[in-house]
C-alpha cells in the first residue's frame, strides 16, 4: 500500500522533525541525516544527540505535544495573506515549498484524483495476491493442513474477495462522510448474508428430510426431526451473530 515508499518518506520526515523539536527543547540538539542507500530500507533517518539548541524549534515543543487531528468535515475559510506568507517562510526554512490551492473547482478536482488514486492503490493485484498467499501459507504451516484441507482453505479465502472489494469501494463514501449511505450498504450486506444462511439451512434440511424419508419407519422421521432441530439452532445462532 506504500507505493514507491512515498508514505514512508513522509512518515520518516515527520518523525525526525518531531525529534529535532524535542531535542531543541531539552538542549540536546545536533545533526540529522538521511540515507537512501541502506540495504535494509528505502530511506533511513539518523539523528545524533549533542548539546545544541534552537529557540525557534523549542517554541514548538508544547504545541507539538498538543497537536491532534480528526476526520471531521472542516469549515471553508479564506487563507489570509499573512497566514500564507508565514506558511511559505516556515516551509522554506526546512528546505521545502508550500503550494496553496484556494480555488474551489481545483480543490474538488484534486480531491477526486486523490480518492481515485486511493481506490486504485487498494485494488492492486500485487497487494491482494500478497495478502492471500502469505496468509494462507502461514495458516497452513501453523496447523499442518494436508492437500485437501489446503485446497478448501484456498476456496474459502477466495470468498473474501467480494468483501474486500466492497470495503475498497466504501473508501470514497467514508471520506465524504456519507454515513447514511454507508450504513444502508452495511445493512443490505448483513441482510443478504442472513438470507443466504436461511437458504443454505433450508436446502440442507430439505436434503436430510428427503433421505430420511427414504429410510422409512419411525426412526427415519425421528432422524429428520432431529436434523431439523439442529439446523434451526444453527440458523438462529448464525443469524444472531451476523445481526
Amino acid at each position: 500500500m506504500d507505493v514507491g515508499f512515498r508514505g514512508s518518506a513522509v512518515a520518516v520526515g515527520a518523525a525526525t522533525f518531531n525529534m529535532r523539536v524535542a531535542a531543541a527543547a531539552h538542549s540536546v540538539l545536533s545533526s540529522v541525516s538521511f540515507d537512501e542507500d541502506d540495504t535494509h530500507t528505502a530511506l533511513r533517518g539518523t539523528m545524533v544527540w549533542g548539546r545544541g539548541d534552537d529557540p525557534r524549534l523549542a517554541k514548538l515543543y508544547q504545541p507539538m505535544l498538543l497537536r491532534q487531528t480528526n476526520r471531521h468535515r472542516g469549515t471553508a475559510a479564506v487563507v489570509e495573506p499573512a497566514t500564507a506568507n508565514l506558511l511559505e517562510a516556515v516551509t522554506a526554512s526546512e528546505g521545502a515549498r508550500v503550494h496553496l490551492v484556494t480555488d474551489r473547482e481545483k480543490i474538488a478536482a484534486i480531491s477526486d484524483i486523490l480518492a481515485h488514486a486511493d481506490r486504485i492503490r487498494y485494488l492492486t493485484p500485487r497487494l491482494h495476491a500478497d495478502r492471500l498467499l502469505w496468509g494462507l501459507a502461514a495458516f497452513a504451516l501453523a496447523v499442518g493442513y494436508g492437500h485437501a484441507l489446503l485446497v478448501g482453505t484456498v476456496l474459502a479465502a477466495l470468498g473474501t474477495v467480494a468483501l474486500v472489494i466492497q470495503h475498497t469501494h466504501t473508501i470514497p463514501i467514508t471520506a465524504e462522510l456519507r454515513l447514511g449511505t454507508l450504513s444502508a450498504l452495511d445493512l443490505a450486506r448483513q441482510a443478504l448474508t442472513v438470507a443466504a444462511i436461511v437458504v443454505l439451512a433450508l436446502t440442507i434440511l430439505g436434503i436430510r428430510l428427503l433421505f430420511s424419508r427414504r429410510l422409512g419407519g419411525a426412526s427415519g422421521y425421528a432422524l429428520a426431526g432431529g436434523g431439523a432441530i439442529c439446523e434451526l439452532m444453527v440458523l438462529a445462532t448464525l443469524a444472531a451473530l451476523r445481526i
